[in-house]
């Protein structure tokens, strides 16, 4: 039963698809949270509360995004399966895509929530402190990077659940199965 926690040459193992499943989650959570957010004026009860959320489920997207990194690392890569040259390359540039898009906007972020020199508040007193304050015209350009780079978020997953189903209904291979379960042996 334990092979069945780690990637094997045939597939992937629980804790890979359940990486894969929790970032989709909190991914897609944030996005339509933060599209809500950005709608909401200064008397809205929730003005005040999804800010926090969403700096929250910011912090455990990068956190989950570099044990995903670790445990990418760290374990081997199923096989690809039967397809042309192109599929498996646009499949990896979309994978470095989504790891770069979620680098970029932990950052742009940081920069936007920190920019007035304070710390990005938690839980139970946990903070990541402000690295320093940032002039209010670089807060308002990584403000307009965060909004875009998190609509190319959501096109890249519309691609990349595209690409799965195409896999599953048209070319009925085993890819979007993979991402499951694991191969039973």
């Amino acid at each position: 039963m334990a092979q069945h926690w780690r990637n094997t040459a045939e597939g992937y193992g629980w804790i890979s698809i359940a990486l894969h499943w929790v970032s989709f989650v909190l991914v897609l959570f944030l996005l339509v949270e933060g599209a809500w957010m950005v709608t909401l004026t200064y008397y809205d009860p929730l003005y005040h509360t999804l800010p926090h959320w969403h700096k929250v489920a910011g912090v455990a997207i990068v956190l989950l995004t570099v044990v995903r990194l670790a445990w990418r690392l760290t374990n081997p890569r199923p096989a690809l399966l039967p397809a042309p040259s192109w599929q498996h390359w646009s499949a990896r540039l979309v994978h470095l895509a989504f790891y770069v898009a979620l680098v970029a906007l932990a950052v742009t972020g940081y920069i936007i929530t920190t920019a007035k020199g304070k710390p990005i508040e938690l839980f139970w007193g946990w903070q990541i402190p402000a690295w320093r304050s940032w002039p209010s015209d670089l807060q308002e350009l990584h403000g307009f990077l965060h909004r875009w780079i998190a609509y190319g978020v959501g096109a890249l997953m519309v691609l990349h659940a595209g690409a799965a189903l195409f896999h599953h209904f048209i070319q009925h291979d085993s890819t979007l199965r993979r991402m499951l379960r694991p191969p039973r042996h």
